[in-house]
């Protein structure tokens, strides 16, 4: 860590505060994890596994590179890479034109990065993930180097193509626990996310995005089962883990038990604007927040009418 950061200053492009890292492309924060499987069977998985300043971790594993420090952060959409030689380089910027190319240096077999296509839709055995983008490698290794990376706003990096010796390596990913949604779902519905995590300024803003999305990624219907007028609850959690706010504390909800379908391929979002203050309508104070979005129905043939299981999201705030 002390080589790393040292030339991570070096370069200047680190500050001192802790922060969000996550962008829709790169989902990752906290205790988040991928495993991806390879086509020989070999298994590896992608944890945070140190971080310096307010936008830079430290990798575990990363498009093959063990250890890799990479720098991103919610308000934008691009990601960068510290590079052996001990630079950082651009590897992409997800809001580029299709064709765009970068100078990334992953290794000495994967030398330049393209943005080659947008709104792709990718299986994994985690699931279906739509507007997938994909970028392609070129250096000076016929056998050798990255092929290809696809990265989903849902789930971040979930593929990537590498070349050897012996042929093509896929690597694709089979479980993980991101933004606190866990892959794959067990019952043909995906979940993605619509927040705004990070640093939030009350001084510009006072409320924030707080949405979830369930897709029926299966061939038959998904029937949801609501027992209240209530389909979705939105709860602000402090750093001890306290509930501070919930959105439905000022709301009535009739008492009627009824149910939602989604059709193969439907997907429908659940949730609201958040306002940032306490049940006292107060301003939240400065600080760090969790914030969870729950689906308040459930798919009752594959939880045995166990309501107390369903669909949710967690994110992180910090409030400036």
């Amino acid at each position: 860590m002390k080589f790393a950061a040292t030339g991570l200053i070096a370069f200047g492009v680190l500050s001192t505060s802790f922060a969000s890292f996550a962008n829709d492309y790169f989902p990752y924060s906290g205790q988040d994890y991928s495993t991806y499987k390879n086509n020989y069977g070999q298994e590896v998985t992608t944890k945070i596994v140190d971080t310096y300043g307010d936008s830079w971790m430290q990798l575990s594993e990363f498009l093959g590179q063990k250890n890799q420090w990479i720098s991103t952060s919610p308000t934008t959409q691009k990601i960068y890479w510290f590079t052996e030689q001990g630079s950082t380089r651009q590897l992409v910027d997800f809001t580029h034109s299709i064709g765009t190319i970068y100078q990334v240096s992953v290794n000495d077999c994967s030398s330049h990065a393209k943005l080659e296509n947008k709104g792709l839709t990718l299986e994994t055995a985690a699931g279906v993930f739509s507007n997938v983008v994909e970028l392609s490698f070129s250096g000076n290794c016929a056998d050798a180097g990255l092929s290809n990376a696809y990265f989903s706003p849902q789930a971040g990096l979930i593929r990537w193509d590498t070349q050897s010796i012996a042929g093509p390596v896929t690597y694709d990913l089979t479980t993980a626990k991101i933004n606190g949604v866990t892959y794959p779902k067990g019952t043909g519905v995906s979940v993605s996310s619509n927040v705004e995590s990070g640093k939030i300024f009350l001084s510009q803003q006072q409320k924030i995005n707080a949405y979830i999305e369930l897709n029926n990624v299966s061939e038959q219907p998904v029937e949801l089962t609501f027992n209240s007028g209530q389909t979705f609850e939105i709860e602000i959690f402090d750093e001890s883990g306290v509930r501070v706010a919930y959105w439905s504390q000022d709301k009535m909800f009739t008492e009627a038990i009824h149910t939602i379908t989604l059709q193969p391929g439907e997907s429908k979002m659940f949730g609201d604007v958040m306002p940032l203050v306490y049940a006292n309508e107060h301003l939240l104070q400065q600080g760090n927040y969790q914030v969870k979005v729950k689906v308040k129905g459930y798919d009752a043939s594959a939880y045995s009418y166990n309501p107390n299981l369903g669909y949710e999201i967690e994110f992180p705030i910090s409030i400036q």
